[in-house]
C-alpha cells in the first residue's frame, strides 16, 4: 500500500461517495474521506495519503493540490496513479 499518491480527479457517477473520485493503476477506485473536506473539482491533480485499503476501494485523505507541477520533497516517494495524472503533471512542468 503506497503512503502518498498523486491522482487525477474525475467526476463521480455515484454521488453517495462524493463529487470526485480517483482510480489507481489497476482500476481500483479511490474515495476521499468526508472528514477531510477540500473543495475538489474534476480535472485537478491532488496529492493524497492512503488511510485504508479495502478489497475494492481505497480511502484517501487529500493533502494538497498541485498547480505548478512541483511536488514537495516531504511527499517523496510518491506513486502516480494513472496515465492521465502523469500526462497532466508533465504538461504543467513543460509550461
Amino acid at each position: 500500500m503506497p503512503r502518498y499518491v498523486l491522482a487525477y480527479t474525475r467526476p463521480s457517477r455515484n454521488k453517495k461517495v462524493g463529487d470526485v473520485v480517483v482510480y489507481d493503476k489497476r482500476g481500483k477506485i479511490g474515495i476521499f474521506h468526508k472528514r477531510y473536506p477540500m473543495d475538489l473539482k474534476p480535472g485537478e491533480l491532488v496529492i493524497a495519503s492512503v488511510i485504508a485499503e479495502r478489497e475494492n476501494f481505497y480511502l484517501l485523505k487529500p493533502l494538497r493540490r498541485i498547480e505548478n507541477g512541483k511536488i514537495p520533497i516531504k511527499f517523496e516517494p510518491i506513486e502516480v496513479w494513472g496515465r492521465s495524472a502523469w500526462k497532466k503533471l508533465r504538461m504543467m512542468r513543460k509550461r
